[in-house]
């Protein structure tokens, strides 16, 4: 019964995307294998290639600028699909970029460029790192939020040491209760303003006692890596490089002339590497409550002809504003599972 009611409810979006053959632009972060990844932005290298296998049997995989063009010149390319991946991860050239030579899909990274060759961690791993490692936690952590202070308290079973022998249950506990402290700093930490994230994360740091040098693990692109993900020369390359803003702030905490310094100076800072226009962009985290009625304005502003967001969703039709495009973010599944999933939202 329970399948029956499901497939009834879903019989509307499985009929509009049988009649229009919609595009889909899919969000992915990273390609790589890691022991923690608590805000699921990584897949392995194994997943990624089955979902390169998957997006060529069920769509067409398409460059972003084709897309965006279709939309402007009111048109669309049915079935479409449009690969794309924010903040610069350094895996994007090691394995993403083969993977996606080796099945000729092309894709857009979207880079944040005050974290190009930069020695920290983008903060949300800084606190994986800093709250998941195996080292022990203090009986609470004071951070300042806001114009105050924020303090946690870390349970007993999760302030211990990882490395110390503990049975299976009690060393799940741990791991459970450390990632429920992590995902509730992670959540304060998103309201503030990037400069107010730093020193946060810095007063992490120093009383947790692990250093901010990032781990090469977790690093970014440096700009003759981002070179060679691009490609020196235009058109040698399935990939093209897009703005990511400098700070990766929440960009409706911003002012508009805020968020144009943001969008702007990530795209100037990505022209004089790659020595070619940018024109693309990705606002960071994207949905609906991180860009705001000036964000477009913004990136208008900024020298920016088409740009994503994370709110979820096909493009059906051409009424779509360019600056303001659905993605939807990918997680780590099978490709089986990216099929399936896709065949529902997206491309029926």
């Amino acid at each position: 019964m329970n399948k029956v009611f499901e497939r009834v409810r879903r019989a509307p979006v499985w009929l509009r995307n049988r009649a229009l053959q919609p595009a889909a632009i899919l969000c992915y972060h990273r390609v790589t294998s890691l022991e923690w990844d608590p805000h699921r932005l990584a897949l392995s290298p194994a997943q990624f290639e089955e979902h390169l296998i998957a997006l060529r049997e069920i769509g067409t995989p398409t460059t972003l600028e084709s897309l965006a063009t279709a939309v402007r010149d009111g048109r669309w390319i049915r079935n479409a699909i449009v690969v794309t991946f924010d903040d610069g991860y350094a895996d994007n050239l090691y394995e993403a970029k083969p993977l996606l030579e080796k099945y000729e899909v092309p894709a857009t990274v979207f880079v944040t460029t005050g974290q190009i060759g930069a020695e920290r961690e983008f903060w949300w791993d800084a606190l994986e790192r800093l709250l998941l490692g195996a080292h022990a936690l203090p009986e609470s952590l004071l951070l300042p939020v806001g114009e105050g202070a924020q303090r946690w308290m870390i349970p007993d079973e999760a302030r211990l040491p990882g490395d110390e022998p503990a049975p299976a249950l009690q060393a799940t506990a741990r791991v459970v209760l450390r990632t429920s402290v992590l995902q509730d700093i992670r959540n304060a930490l998103l309201d503030m303003h990037p400069n107010a994230i730093t020193r946060a994360v810095d007063s992490l740091h120093a009383q947790v006692g692990i250093s901010t040098i990032r781990r090469d693990s977790h690093r970014s692109c440096t700009a003759p890596e981002l070179l060679k993900l691009a490609g020196e020369r235009p058109g040698e390359s399935l990939i093209d490089i897009g703005a990511h803003t400098v700070t990766h702030p929440r960009l409706s905490l911003l002012d508009t002339g805020e968020q144009m310094d943001e969008l702007h100076g990530s795209r100037l800072a990505l022209e004089s590497i790659l020595g070619r226009p940018v024109t693309t962009a990705a606002y960071p985290f994207g949905r609906s409550s991180d860009v705001n009625q000036g964000t477009a304005s913004a990136a208008r502003a900024a020298g920016i002809d088409v740009a994503c967001t994370l709110s979820p969703g096909p493009l059906c039709g051409t009424r779509t504003d360019p600056l303001m495009l659905p993605r939807f973010a990918v997680h780590p599944m099978d490709g089986d599972a990216l099929s399936r999933w896709l065949r529902y939202t997206a491309l029926g």
